[in-house]
């Protein structure tokens, strides 16, 4: 399904990217109630989510792209580079909504996060200058 969506994807078909993403992440967790440490199922869960909030920002959907994003963030505590591209897709949120204190909210988690990439050992000072939003 996640490479179903990855070609809807290339393609710019978000919809369809967004229900195949749906459908993985459905079956991943099935997976994982078997066997809920399993890494290469966490691994898998962990991409259908980052490009479920890709996709999500792609339909301008910052609700569902943010709450995609937090249980990347509860998976990939230790990752410094996931932590940054979680913390991107956050700043992506804010540009999404119309609502102040959401936009307020979506921006103090993006910073939040961008700590805890730092903390995991996030030091591409470059690349986090470089970008106003993840892509």
């Amino acid at each position: 399904m996640n490479n179903i969506a990855s070609v809807y994807s290339l393609e710019k078909q978000w919809r369809a990217s967004h229900d195949r993403l749906t459908e993985a992440i459905r079956h991943q967790r099935i997976a994982l109630k078997g066997n809920p440490r399993h890494p290469q199922y966490l691994q898998f869960l962990s991409n259908h989510l980052w490009n479920l909030a890709e996709t999500c920002l792609a339909l301008r959907n910052p609700v569902e792209a943010a709450e995609a994003t937090r249980e990347m963030v509860s998976m990939n505590s230790g990752n410094p580079e996931r932590l940054f591209d979680a913390a991107c897709y956050l700043c992506g949120c804010t540009e999404l909504t119309s609502n102040r204190s959401d936009g307020s909210r979506y921006a103090d988690e993006a910073m939040a996060v961008l700590k805890q990439a730092v903390a995991a050992g996030w030091n591409d000072a470059a690349q986090t200058a470089s970008l106003d939003s993840h892509g």
